[in-house]
């Protein structure tokens, strides 16, 4: 780590806390002026540091993610001494922006003036003082964003809760002062990663975070905040529930029922309201310029979506799993286990596809899922081909997909369903009369099937047939 970095994101930071104060003594016709330049030299700063730590963290974490990291094996020394550094310049980067945001607070220079033209359009800030101390707060929220990564990836797992707490915190008090709900997005991805990443978390996390925020939708909120975070709330409970090997079913419908009721929120223009609601994800700004990034409602979104393909792709792997052990009796049920989680599956990747703009799918990465979708097409059609339980089997333990796709005539072959021998041409074998589930290489075991106990599973199967 560039120790020189930090030392000079220090340095530019106490700059930037010189400009404010200064702002703070000019007349108020340049007061509005030297503020907007102090919150542009401190988002450039913040990006200068942001692009060191960045890369640190994430190493840090490569080296921790493993079964080491699970169990919270203690860091060794090196790793003791980056996670010292940064960590202490986290905190003086916390500390920067109260002393800032006490400084906003007792001026009265700002009192009567707007915010900034540009960012009246995009952003629901109509005095300077509200503009400039969320401007605060959403550096003081990036702050404790990078302590939750640090904690993360360090196994301090406590610390990190108390970090991600202060976090929400903060959104909360943005979202009810200042109609923002960026940082609230951004511990939305905090969250989803925390109850992803860390497989020991109990519920008290999720719950805690609910009981938080469901004071703010009950309590604060106005009818649109109250649907965007009644969604966020029930995609926080879906995903502790996914992660809690809970039913994936139910889990997959809520999904879907959150799906449509943002994309109702979308067609009532909710979150249009005049251009101002534009603002919900933030604004990058450069040369004075502000471009918005992406809105909280398609980060919503897209955040509801990954989840729908995480919980349908655990869906197939249990499928599988069930395929590797299954007996002739429960072929049939298995089989269409494995095609329904196949086809559910399929269904989110072209989804994806036809929301594109809805979710923010780059190009390059709608062309990886267009590419991607025919793989498990691939498997749905050699499934569906499948004609017993020891072919199920047999595909279902081959070791990787490449392997077993590149064998779909095997696995088709039928195999006898006395002696077990596979038919040496494909649609030799043939079906039996009444059930028209198992197939015989002859008559002789086909007798002796049928005395053996498939007269009973023949009149089953035959009154299940349509």
């Amino acid at each position: 780590m560039s120790a020189v970095e930090l030392a000079n994101a220090k340095r530019d930071l106490e700059a930037a806390r010189c400009e404010l104060r200064e702002a703070l003594r000019s007349p108020s016709k340049k007061a509005l002026k030297r503020v907007t330049a102090f919150s542009q030299h401190v988002e450039i700063t913040e990006g200068a540091w942001a692009r060191v730590l960045s890369p640190i963290i994430h190493t840090l974490m490569g080296e921790r993610n493993s079964d080491g990291f699970l169990i919270q094996e203690p860091l060794n020394a090196a790793q003791q001494l980056v996670y010292a550094s940064i960590h202490g310049f986290l905190d003086y980067c916390v500390g920067f922006n109260d002393d800032q945001l006490a400084a906003v607070e007792s001026a009265t220079i700002l009192d009567g003036l707007s915010a900034p033209a540009d960012v009246r359009k995009v952003e629901s800030f109509d005095s300077a003082k509200q503009w400039v101390t969320a401007h605060i707060l959403k550096r003081k929220a990036h702050a404790y964003s990078y302590m939750v990564n640090l904690e993360d990836a360090s196994a301090k797992f406590d610390a990190a809760d108390a970090a991600f707490f202060r976090l929400a915190a903060i959104g909360c008090q943005l979202v009810t002062q200042n109609r923002s709900v960026s940082v609230a997005s951004e511990t939305l991805k905090l969250a989803m990663m925390r109850l992803s990443l860390v497989p020991s978390v109990n519920c008290k996390f999720a719950r805690d975070l609910r009981k938080m925020h469901s004071k703010l939708v009950m309590d604060d909120l106005p009818y649109k905040l109250g649907n965007y975070f009644g969604v966020f709330l029930d995609l926080l409970e879906v995903m502790d529930s996914y992660r809690s090997a809970q039913d994936l079913g139910v889990a997959l419908d809520s999904t879907w029922d959150m799906w449509d009721r943002l994309l109702k929120l979308e067609k009532k223009q909710a979150w249009q309201d005049g251009g101002r609601w534009l603002g919900l994800g933030g604004l990058e700004c450069s040369d004075g310029n502000c471009k918005q990034n992406s809105s909280a409602l398609q980060i919503l979104m897209n955040q509801v979506w990954t989840l729908m393909g995480r919980i349908t792709n655990t869906q197939i792997d249990n499928a599988r799993t069930e395929a590797k052990v299954a007996m002739p009796e429960s072929f049939q049920k298995t089989k269409d286990k494995w095609e329904q989680t196949l086809r559910a599956y399929i269904s989110v990747l072209e989804g994806s596809l036809e929301h594109a703009d809805r979710i923010g799918l780059t190009e390059s990465r709608q062309s990886q899922i267009a590419s991607g979708t025919s793989r498990p097409a691939a498997v749905l059609e050699l499934v569906g081909g499948l004609r017993s339980a020891h072919s199920m089997r047999a595909l279902a333990m081959s070791g990787s997909d490449s392997h077993y796709l590149t064998r779909c005539h095997q696995f088709q072959q039928a195999i006898c369903g006395r002696c077990g021998a596979s038919e040496p041409v494909l649609g030799s074998f043939q079906k039996c009369g009444a059930c028209k589930t198992v197939r015989y290489c002859g008559t002789d075991c086909q007798r002796k099937h049928w005395g053996a106990g498939h007269r009973d599973e023949c009149k089953a199967r035959s009154q299940r047939a349509p």
